[in-house]
């Protein structure tokens, strides 16, 4: 089961699955609740949820706590966070004693404060309303099957800022606690030795659901998969190349190159024939082509048609897919518009990434970060430690920051950095504006970019053997250390003196990742 999985059965189980059915009430009961949201909880809730779910759950429809409810004996169900703005918006919809709706039930995804509570004392027909009042803690975001993110606020300068490190630490730790407590889990702690960081969560985390353990015996030991859990805590820079690379998969590449607001991107912008396409989205025939490499998707898209034409019997017109040709089809078969409205997207994305590809010259690019990134060559020789070597490419990039990526992929080559005065004449060079911003951030995250900074410098993770196992292509030679590092832990041979566990120990496979 995944993460996302097992959090939504969590938040159904207390949010959705309620008994608030009323034999007197006016409508069918099948639809008789309404679910009110924020900003903040519906975004959450949009990740783990389908309308369709909440209809089937004798949901009326969703809605935002600013919008003016319609009188209707129904039940309310808010998912709000505990702001004077939320209740007093709540206190209004039950000013009257003669309001019409059958109940209240009030969750609240983190702790509710002495003035909210006097605000809902103080208002006697919500009290009598109250079916349930609980405080349902929820400080992150799922992202995907198994990633959840702690909150947009966790940047560089918070994360890292001296002042505030211990309520930094505190705060990250309380959100993952949040998580387990959810999930009903208590895993074992392991933590990335090198950094402090990652052992001050791992302190806090450790603490925090031993307490909880204490307070409930049976934290964490319902069901055999429970017991073996394990989180493990990495600061960012155990893998200081991975960020600069282009990696040539579609939701990766299509991060790196186009538009994308709130995990979409629109196609044909401010027209009648205006298309979204989400990251997000859980169908199937996306998920399978969410980390193809790129040079693969359209022979494959080309491929699923075909077999999707065959097998409901209609007829394409092109033998290569096109965006006219499915939308011709669309026309022509209109039962089967979702289908190939979904493979419409994926040829518009594909499109639209190739097309960036090649106006940014990237074929090139790309081949340079992988000598660079693996400190070899296609045919596996050693490249040389020479940037001269790139001077001319880098006049060729057209993109500033790709010019900084590969700078900075050249001064992590072999682990050691390049002095202060040759990186500035580098950046100098290239016309990079940023680069003195930039190298500050890196260097707060501790990545060895400048050679003159080795007190900084984070002890390097050592390589599996088979750390340089084929993708099949050129393009994408380079394997990420978190794929030596999940490999060793889900294999129970992770090196202890590197990643020492924070309190229990045991035998474990992999449950959840965090990266601080």
């Amino acid at each position: 089961m995944s993460l996302q999985a097992i959090i939504k059965k969590c938040v159904v189980k207390e949010l959705i699955d309620l008994d608030t059915i009323d034999t007197h009430c006016k409508i069918p009961n099948y639809l008789n609740k309404l679910l009110i949201v924020d900003s903040t909880t519906l975004i959450f809730l949009r990740e783990l949820i389908k309308p369709s779910e909440l209809t089937e759950k004798g949901f009326i429809s969703i809605q935002d706590i600013k919008v003016l409810l319609q009188p209707l004996a129904i039940h309310l169900i808010y998912f709000v966070h505990p702001t004077v703005e939320n209740f007093q918006l709540i206190l209004d919809v039950f000013a009257k004693a003669s309001c019409p709706f059958l109940s209240a039930n009030i969750f609240c995804p983190s702790t509710i404060p002495d003035a909210v509570m006097k605000m809902i004392k103080s208002n006697s027909v919500l009290v009598s309303k109250i079916m349930n009042l609980k405080e349902f803690h929820i400080s992150f975001t799922v992202e995907g099957p198994n990633v959840v993110t702690l909150g947009p606020h966790m940047t560089i300068p918070f994360v890292y800022s001296q002042s505030s490190r211990e309520s930094t630490v505190k705060d990250i730790s309380q959100r993952i606690v949040d998580l387990f407590t959810i999930m009903n889990d208590c895993p074992s702690i392991r933590f990335m030795a090198s950094s402090e960081l990652s052992e001050n969560v791992a302190d806090k985390l450790s603490a925090a659901l031993s307490a909880i353990s204490e307070q409930n015996p049976n934290f964490g030991k319902e069901g055999t998969e429970l017991k073996k859990n394990a989180c493990l805590i990495l600061e960012r820079n155990f893998d200081p190349r991975a960020p600069f690379i282009h990696y040539l998969t579609t939701e990766p590449i299509a991060r790196d190159l186009l538009e994308i607001e709130d995990d979409f991107v629109e196609f044909n912008k401010n027209s009648k024939n205006s298309m979204r396409m989400y990251f997000t989205d859980p169908d199937p025939v996306w998920q399978s082509f969410r980390f193809m490499h790129i040079a693969e998707v359209m022979a494959q898209v080309n491929i699923k048609v075909k077999e999707f034409s065959s097998l409901h019997k209609v007829h394409i017109s092109d033998e290569k897919v096109t965006v006219s040709s499915l939308r011709s089809a669309i026309s022509k078969f209109p039962a089967f518009r979702s289908e190939f409205k979904r493979f419409e997207l994926l040829t518009l994305l594909s499109n639209a990434i190739m097309d960036k590809y090649k106006e940014l010259n990237l074929k090139e690019i790309v081949s340079a970060e992988q000598e660079l990134a693996t400190n070899e060559n296609s045919k596996g020789e050693p490249v040389p430690d020479n940037p001269a070597l790139y001077v001319n490419l880098l006049g060729d990039i057209k993109s500033k920051i790709d010019r900084f990526r590969l700078i900075s992929l050249f001064a992590l080559k072999n682990d050691n950095g390049l002095s202060k005065a040759i990186l500035d004449k580098l950046f100098k060079d290239a016309d990079i504006d940023f680069a003195k911003q930039a190298l500050s951030a890196f260097e707060t995250l501790g990545f060895p970019i400048i050679a003159d900074r080795a007190n900084r410098r984070m002890r390097i993770l050592p390589r599996c053997s088979d750390s340089s196992v084929s993708t099949g292509y050129d393009d994408s030679r380079f394997i990420p250390v978190i794929w030596d590092i999940l490999k060793q832990f889900i294999g129970q041979n992770l090196d202890e003196s590197l990643f020492p566990f924070k309190g229990r120990k045991s035998t474990l496979t992999l449950s959840v990742f965090f990266s601080t």
